[in-house]
Formats: C-alpha cells, sequence, structure tokens
C-alpha cells in the first residue's frame, strides 16, 4: 500500500503509524493533492480555519508554541515582523525542520479577539506535544489553567510554560531575542 492520503479510524491510524500496513485494508487511490491527516468526522478542525491551521502543523512536532495574535499571523493578516522573530528564535535555539508547531487559541472578530478554547483543545490533543508554551504578557491567560482541568489525560500531561512576552515591542526591536532564547532552552532542555 502506498503512502497516499486516506481517512483511517484511530486504531487503523495507529498501525498505519506503527509502518504495520498489511493489517489495513486496501484503500482507494486519491487524487494528488495536499495530503489528508486522519480526524474525527464531527471535529471542530474539520471546519475553517482550524482545517487551514492543522494543515500548517508539522507531523509530530515536539513543543507547540502559541499566543493571542496568531489566528491572524496564521490567516496572512499579521504582522509580518512576528513572523521574523519566530524565525529568529527557533534558529537561536538551533531547532530542527518541524519541532515547533504554531496552534492558536483566539481568533479575532468585529470585537476583537474571541477565546476558541474548545478548538484550541481539540487540536493540541490531535497535535500531542510534549510542551506547550504561551507566549502573553497578561499573567491570567486561560490557557495553563484550562490545561490543568483538561478532560483528557493526554493533554494534563503536556509541560505548560508562560512567557511573559509583550509582542508589540519584541517586533520592533530584536535585542531581546538571545535572552529569550537562553531562557527558553533552559525549559524545553528540562522537558526532554
Amino acid at each position: 500500500m502506498d503512502d497516499a492520503p486516506f481517512a483511517l479510524s484511530a486504531d487503523l491510524f495507529v498501525l498505519h503509524q506503527a509502518g504495520i500496513r498489511q493489517l489495513l485494508p486496501e484503500q482507494p487511490a486519491l487524487q494528488s493533492g495536499p495530503a489528508v491527516i486522519p480526524r474525527a468526522v464531527d471535529s471542530l478542525l474539520m471546519v475553517e480555519p482550524w482545517a487551514t491551521f492543522l494543515s500548517k502543523v508539522p507531523p509530530n512536532p515536539c513543543t507547540v508554541w502559541t499566543y493571542k495574535e496568531l489566528g491572524d499571523d496564521l490567516t496572512g493578516n499579521g504582522n509580518p515582523a512576528r513572523g521574523a522573530l519566530w524565525r529568529e528564535v527557533i534558529r537561536l535555539l538551533d531547532l530542527p525542520r518541524g519541532y515547533v508547531a504554531f496552534w492558536p487559541y483566539c481568533l479575532r472578530d468585529d470585537g476583537g479577539y474571541t477565546l476558541q478554547l474548545d478548538a484550541f483543545l481539540e487540536g493540541l490533543s490531535n497535535i500531542a506535544p510534549k510542551t506547550l508554551v504561551v507566549f502573553d504578557p497578561v499573567s491570567d491567560n486561560p490557557i495553563p489553567s484550562a490545561m490543568s482541568l483538561a478532560a483528557h489525560q493526554s493533554l494534563r500531561s503536556i509541560h505548560v510554560h508562560s512567557v511573559p512576552l509583550l509582542l508589540d515591542i519584541c517586533e520592533s526591536d530584536f535585542s531581546f531575542t538571545r535572552e529569550l532564547a537562553e531562557k527558553m532552552r533552559h525549559f524545553l532542555r528540562a522537558d526532554f
């Protein structure tokens, strides 16, 4: 069986990931196109913009980074300086390609940013990183407490780190990136 994208139940997907493909049913060949990541049919992640965000997640990332404006950045409506900032931090940390995934917890609407906790937690459960880093200058960000109260055990096992980072300042001044990278290197190393 080739590696063409197809939908599998969670039980069969585990066999596929383990390389035990001889036990899988034959699947009809699909037209070439973007890879399809198997997900539950009733998933919030199958509706836009979550499906597009999920398509940008690398396979098996070790860590997920999130911040309030990330939804804007992933839809092309954000500040390009933030992308440059994250690329520089990843370069300074010398992280391999695919090590970091970005997953938003807020989306912008007419009234500002709206917390999207259900979709965030469902996505995080599917991505299954070892570490979550929340960049937010607000000390009462709801994500760390939501993670500790999550019903799904896999979410409670993710190491959550809050980094009080004011991105508006960072976008115009990269002088702090080396210090930020060193701080992050410390806790990323501690988690593995």
